[in-house]
């Protein structure tokens, strides 16, 4: 019988699981809430998965999606939009050759499955290809004081290993020169869930 990793590697299945937890809607929510600028903006994704979420970009964003599942990939080409590339690749420093300077570096759900080198890393190769106002923006689960045990639960259980506090994720920030905030909020998903949603700013 295969696992929940598994059926989770496919992409149609990630994004039924995404739905119907409430996690893909609060990614939605927390983007509007930023009031991020997105008419025109030059967008890259890192992370991608199967890139559902150009499908609530605004038709004139310059959209780049990364990710390293083939599957997913492949599944984001074939139900491709005007305005997308996505690329079966790691994301680093070089990417920009290929992007361009970017007005927004989106990294949802990706850094709780990174250690903190990899993560500051990646980071730093996010903020260096920043056009000057240009933005980081993540989104992951957290950990933080008082909060149930049924969320402590799904955090610990969850695919990625590196879930960490608030101070843990803006930690990762250090030394970037980026103006950093963050909010964290545990009701804008069906399923209890707390989040971070962190914005750097250049």
């Amino acid at each position: 019988m295969p696992s929940l990793r598994d059926v989770l590697k496919m992409p149609r299945m990630y994004q039924l699981f995404q739905e119907a937890g409430g996690f893909f809607g609060a990614r939605l929510r927390f983007l509007r809430r930023s009031g991020l600028a997105l008419d025109g903006a030059w967008v890259i994704d890192v992370g991608c998965g199967p890139g559902f979420i150009r499908r609530h970009l605004p038709d004139s964003v310059q959209y780049f999606g990364f990710d390293t599942d083939q599957r997913y990939i492949d599944y984001a080409k074939a139900h491709n939009r005007q305005g997308a590339t996505y690329l079966c690749q790691i994301f680093d420093a070089s990417s920009v050759a290929i992007t361009g300077p970017a007005d927004v570096v989106m990294m949802n759900g990706l850094l709780h499955h990174l250690d903190d080198a990899t993560a500051r890393s990646l980071i730093a190769d996010a903020a260096a290809c920043l056009k000057p106002g240009g933005c980081i923006v993540t989104l992951d689960g957290c950990y933080r004081p008082g909060q149930s045990w049924v969320v402590k639960i799904l955090l610990d259980g969850d695919r990625g290993e590196h879930v960490r506090t608030q101070e843990g994720y803006l930690d990762l920030f250090a030394g970037t020169g980026l103006a950093v905030s963050a909010i964290c909020d545990g009701k804008v998903s069906r399923v209890p869930y707390d989040f971070i949603w962190i914005t750097a700013r250049k």
